[in-house]
């Protein structure tokens, strides 16, 4: 029965796992080793590629020996480490190294990113590799001795435990080092090409919801990958060193946001469940189509005009002072505890929420909205509706409530108390309850299409897009070759007079849209409206009434003139190739290996932009590696977020920025906004001591003024 126990523990991987990965310090080798636990052997990998192995069964057996203690503490230190710094080396080894297929896809070392709840990618690195087997797999049935499961692998980092494969990718610094930079351009000409394909027209196939658009950037970048002019590109692509997994890897990290729409559209994503998040409000519509704001801003003036004539009846009220003993007081008591125990808790959640931390839809949604917000990346109007949003979850509450508190303490009646503390319900969540009417948005087809239209925003780099100087530092192609391709207009790609004429211009259709273009044309000619319906795509406005429908471009037609498609195609293949002999070298064993001195031979992406050329490397700093925010990873991040908030530290680097891109409008915005969002973060951690005093007032006072 013992050994049956043994042999049980060590098939489902929590002692001797056949697969389990941890991580080792050999005293042969100065960093973290990968060790492989395989059969009872430790294999434990240097930085050389030599491997000791070390027997488990005397591992057990040397128990109380200080050499067994001493690997224990430092396989402690080598996974739970303090603080880690990624090498150029290290990222690329993540991007190139060979992967199994049904095998676990990073091992112990490998600098990945993490997909956090705030839909942020960071850069950290895996500690350690578990494999469960599935649930229903039975161990006892001698049938499937000679059949393994089908393991599920999980990943552990610094801060985050039990990740699945589909929330890790490959670094994309170690990507554009060894790629370089065309697939982003790519990234943001797919971008725009699909804006311009998709519509909001139900019964459409191409309809945001019916479009198959992975499909549509797939065969968008197998053109472009096979184009003539891509074929520098194509033979590094295709490069053994690289292998499949890097060019899996490099295809899994363009597609990300494309692969996000589809599971915004997809139906039954748990992700994305619209219907089934109750926190998503008018002012959540407004902050992502910046158009639809006359009936949010009704409900605004009555959510602060209600508070505001209950506290003045209050003030005009003579209050008869009454001790503890009667009704009303304890009525007071004990709805204030319910505030503690009940209300505070939920305030706290919904802030968290409204962060962006959570693991929620609206929460997801309020992290896109943040992220433009924090690039200054949208528009005024739809600035007003995020913040309005917000505080309307953050500020308005805490506030409210303590009003409430105020309002039920100079109350003498049971009755009145009650109502009161009902109808203020009433009040916090009438945004969100007009929201959830079935004439609002029933299907949550305008909410689906409002986030579709943030990703899409969040992705294009507009700022780059419209200046020479921006584009050409961040993707590394020379001014001459960018000032030539757009005509030395240094609005570079945003140009409404080129894009109205590109928009007509076959040369730069896919052969299913040439056809379209085709029928439009003969349907105009002969006015069938029917027609016309079908090949051209229909002006759609989110508006709650006409007239604030004209605030902002329809739905999925936003950056009509940066589809400048001739001035794209004149770059999409123009960005440097890096060399791959800069990168790799062959060793004595005549194996590909990674140069140690990476920097040296294959210069550096930083925010300068990538540079292959050896002869001028340029060496970064650790903490310009794309996505590398050691400072706030995992659950530290909200925390963080609360003390700069506080301390004025956030507050006051936004005003610097605004100042260094000398924007005043942007200045003057956030000096208002920074000090209503200061009061937001101190109500809500005053919040609670209000309650306790409230209910030491009532005690000490009973039903009186304060």
């Amino acid at each position: 029965t013992i050994q049956y126990c043994l042999d049980m523990t060590t098939r489902n991987g929590i002692a001797q796992d056949s697969r389990s990965i941890v991580n080792l310090v050999s005293d042969e080798c100065e960093s973290d080793q990968n060790a492989i636990i395989d059969d009872e052997i430790i294999q434990v990998i240097d930085d050389n590629g030599s491997i000791h192995h070390a027997d488990i069964t005397s591992l057990y057996n040397s128990v109380g020996d200080d050499e067994t203690y001493r690997q224990i503490r430092k396989v402690i230190e080598s996974e739970f480490v303090d603080e880690i710094i990624p090498t150029e080396k290290a990222l690329i080894e993540t991007v190139v190294r060979p992967r199994k297929d049904g095998g676990e896809q990073y091992f112990p070392g490998d600098w990945v990113e993490i997909l956090g709840n705030g839909l942020n990618w960071r850069l950290e690195m895996v500690s350690r590799v578990l494999k469960l087997a599935p649930d229903d797999y039975d161990w006892v049935n001698e049938k499937n001795n000679e059949k393994p499961p089908e393991w599920k692998y999980f990943y552990h980092t610094k801060e985050t435990r039990m990740l699945e494969a589909d929330r890790i990718r490959s670094p994309k610094e170690g990507l554009r080092k060894v790629f370089g930079s065309r697939p982003w351009v790519w990234q943001q000409w797919a971008m725009l090409k699909l804006e311009h394909k998709l519509r909001f027209q139900v019964g459409h196939q191409d309809d945001f919801v019916n479009f198959d658009n992975l499909k549509y950037v797939k065969e968008l970048w197998h053109l472009w990958l096979n184009t003539p002019a891509n074929e520098e590109f194509r033979k590094l692509y295709k490069d053994e060193r690289i292998g499949d997994a890097g060019r899996i890897e490099l295809v899994e990290h363009i597609m990300a946001p494309f692969d996000q729409i589809d599971e915004i559209t997809r139906v039954g994503h748990d992700d994305w469940n619209f219907a089934g998040d109750p926190n998503i409000s008018l002012y959540t519509y407004w902050g992502l189509f910046g158009s639809g704001f006359i009936l949010p801003i009704a409900v605004l003036i009555l959510q602060l005009t209600i508070p505001y004539l209950l506290v003045e009846a209050i003030i005009d009220t003579e209050i008869e002072c009454k001790e503890f003993d009667d009704v009303a007081s304890q009525m007071k008591v004990l709805i204030f505890v319910y505030y503690l125990i009940k209300v505070c808790p939920d305030t706290a959640l919904s802030f968290y929420d409204s962060a962006g931390d959570a693991d929620t839809v609206y929460s997801r949604i309020n992290s896109l909205r943040e992220a433009l917000y924090r690039n200054d990346t949208d528009s005024f109007i739809q600035k007003l509706g995020y913040r309005f949003d917000f505080y309307a979850n953050t500020t308005y509450e805490c506030i409210l409530y303590m009003l409430n508190m105020y309002i039920l303490y100079q109350t003498n009646d049971p009755f009145e108390i009650l109502l009161n503390a009902v109808a203020l319900e009433f009040l916090v969540n009438m945004d969100e309850a007009i929201a959830l009417s079935n004439w609002w948005d029933p299907k949550k087809r305008w909410i689906m299409a409002g986030v579709i239209e943030i990703v899409i925003q969040r992705k294009l780099r507009l700022r780059d897009l419209a200046s020479v100087e921006k584009f050409s530092r961040h993707f590394g192609i020379s001014e001459a070759v960018v000032l030539a391709a757009c005509d030395n207009d240094p609005n570079l790609f945003r140009n409404p007079k080129v894009a109205k004429c590109d928009e007509i211009d076959t040369n730069f259709m896919t052969q299913s849209e040439t056809v379209d273009h085709y029928f439009l044309h003969v349907a105009k000619e002969m006015n069938n409206r029917a027609a016309i319906k079908e090949y051209a795509r229909p002006p759609v406005h989110f508006s709650s009434f006409f007239i604030d429908k004209y605030c902002r471009r329809g739905v999925f037609d936003k950056y009509q003139a940066f589809k400048t498609w001739s001035r794209w195609d004149a770059l999409l293949c123009a960005a440097p190739v890096p060399v791959l002999d800069h990168i790799f070298f062959t060793n004595k064993e005549e194996n590909d290996t990674i140069r140690s001195d990476i920097s040296a031979n294959a210069g550096y992406f930083s925010k300068g932009g990538f540079f292959p050329q050896p002869e001028s490397p340029i060496i970064s700093k650790v903490t310009e590696f794309a996505n590398y925010l050691p400072t706030r990873n995992g659950g530290k991040s909200y925390k963080n977020r609360w003390i700069d908030k506080i301390l004025f530290v956030s507050y006051f680097r936004t005003l610097h920025t605004a100042i260094e891109d000398r924007d005043l409008i942007r200045f003057l915005f956030q000096m208002v906004d920074g000090i209503i969002e200061w009061i937001s973060y101190l109500s809500q951690g005053l919040f609670p001591f209000v309650i306790i005093f409230f209910i030491a007032a009532v005690f000490y006072n009973g039903s009186c003024d304060l």
